[in-house]
């Protein structure tokens, strides 16, 4: 459904005042994003993206856990002494953090990563995923069972792929799966729900052109139904994925005649289509999150519409019919952007990029909870000294089960053996901290209390 926004003009700018709109930054002296917010029990928040403030000058991945006013608690950086990038989190019923990304490998080229998070900041385990191809992860969800799913792409002969793994919350590869039998693909956000896995992204046609792809699987990882879409010969991708008890919702961009515009779509569970929206827009606009709350939603991502050619960050709330019920723009003249995001009671939370005048790249989140959507253009940005505090990586990247070797934080070898699973390993240990490097090429870093 096209519409217009004409009703963007009648958007307020008025400063922020009392606690109902917040907005901070953090980081560093370099460059800084998040890509994704997971709201905590105390109503605080955990965030993830990249830190370019490390004395390496490399990127690595950046976690940051707030109070519920967005004051900075902890943070780490996480990562090797390449370019190291986060994409997604998810809380575990027992308050711990599971983040996923990708790092370089001088090797391997790139890897994905998973790391497991208490919710003090320590690094229970992290593991590597791949092979000697490019593999990434991307978005990162828990099933009923509270398994572990991961989505992104990984290469097979040349082509990039849409990748599927699962694994338990001690770490161990459960199973793996290719979402496309030829041609290129990619996962791009996954989210569990009781009934099964429900996965977006997209796929490459013979002819080249990007479709918009959804697919939903049963817990064992089997295609129940993929949907495919887009127009004749321009490119779409389904960038964000959210469901209620009734619905799915799906947000991405889409090429047209003038320009990239993002589109909302919402889905009921046999895969059948109830609503497509493309917002038409005078440049370019992108969804990258959508989040569903009562009978509406919000879409979340940037435009240069109203950014002077730059980029703002901007949300869009919609009813469940496609019917416009308010937006916000929020940007400093340079370029400012939301990628993700989530439902807080009474509005949302809001996650990116600042760029500052002098050109530095900040990682900003906004919390919103007025009733009404304001355009916050002069809202200035509280600056927190959320320093990233850096992880020592982890050396080993070998890959599941049989022979092992355990170490202790000093690299001292403690015991070697043959074990079916990670279980067994850590049966054989006490308290400590410990790295376990399996010979079939798997590691993982373990903290047992």
């Amino acid at each position: 459904m096209k519409r217009s926004f004409s009703a963007i003009a009648l958007f307020l700018a008025l400063h922020c005042g009392g606690q109902d709109a917040l907005v901070h930054t953090y980081g560093g002296g370099g460059t800084e994003e998040f890509r994704a917010v997971v709201v905590m029990p105390d109503s605080g928040f955990a965030l993830v993206g990249s830190t370019g403030s490390m004395p390496d000058m490399a990127t690595d991945i950046y976690v940051v856990r707030t109070d519920s006013l967005l004051g900075c608690e902890w943070s780490l950086a996480l990562g090797s002494a390449g370019v190291d990038t986060g994409r997604d989190i998810v809380l575990d019923e027992e308050g711990n953090l599971y983040v996923c990304g990708y790092r370089a490998d001088t090797e391997s080229g790139y890897d994905g990563v998973v790391y497991k998070i208490s919710d003090e900041g320590e690094v229970i385990w992290e593991i590597a995923l791949g092979g000697e191809a490019w593999d990434f992860a991307h978005a990162i969800d828990l099933d009923n069972e509270g398994m572990v799913w991961m989505g992104g792409s990984t290469y097979a002969g040349g082509v990039r792929k849409p990748w599927l793994l699962t694994f338990s919350a001690e770490g161990m590869n459960s199973g793996q799966w290719i979402l496309a039998s030829s041609g290129a693909g990619e996962v791009t956000d996954l989210v569990c729900t009781p009934s099964g896995i429900l996965v977006c992204g997209w796929v490459e046609t013979e002819e080249g052109i990007r479709r918009s792809a959804v697919w939903r699987l049963d817990q064992e990882g089997s295609v129940m139904w993929n949907r495919q879409d887009g127009e004749p010969g321009w490119n779409r991708q389904a960038n964000g994925i959210a469901v209620n008890d009734e619905f799915i919702y799906v947000c991405g961009t889409q090429d047209t005649p003038t320009f990239t515009q993002g589109y909302s779509q919402r889905l009921d569970y046999s895969g059948a289509q109830h609503l497509i929206s493309q917002e038409m827009q005078p440049d370019v606009n992108e969804y990258t999150a959508i989040v569903p709350v009562g009978g509406s939603f919000y879409s979340i991502g940037r435009t240069r519409a109203y950014g002077f050619g730059n980029y703002d960050g901007h949300v869009f709330r919609f009813t469940d019919s496609g019917g416009f019920e308010g937006g916000l723009f929020y940007g400093t003249g340079e370029e400012d952007s939301f990628i993700g995001g989530a439902r807080v009671p009474g509005g949302f939370v809001a996650c990116g990029s600042r760029q500052t005048v002098e050109g530095q790249y900040q990682a900003v989140v906004m919390r919103y909870t007025r009733p009404v959507l304001f355009s916050e253009d002069i809202m200035m940005p509280e600056e927190e000294t959320c320093l990233p505090v850096s992880i020592p990586e982890i050396q080993e990247e070998l890959r599941p089960f049989g022979p092992y070797r355990v170490y202790d934080i000093s690299a001292r070898l403690l015991q070697e053996g043959e074990a079916r699973d990670l279980a067994e390993v850590k049966a054989s240990l006490g308290s400590g901290f410990y790295l376990v490097v399996f010979r079939t090429g798997w590691s993982v870093r373990l903290v047992i209390p």
